[in-house]
């Protein structure tokens, strides 16, 4: 289990094998929104800016 405060950088990467991931957020939290969104729209075919274009469209900046 694992508490990210709102706002906080971050990421999560899976090792070999894969993993899986439960999720809860807040009433007014839009991450489910975005996996969601991710899951019908994202596969592993999919290219870098597609996938930095979906992120922007649920409010994800990525800071490289």
């Amino acid at each position: 289990m694992v508490h990210i405060p709102r706002n906080t950088v971050h990421g999560f990467n899976y090792g070999e094998g894969g993993g899986t991931m439960m999720e809860v957020t807040s009433r007014d939290s839009t991450a489910a929104e975005m996996f969601t969104a991710f899951d019908a729209e994202i596969d592993a075919e999919t290219d870098i800016a597609t996938t930095l274009a979906l992120l922007k469209k649920n409010g994800v900046t990525v800071v490289t």
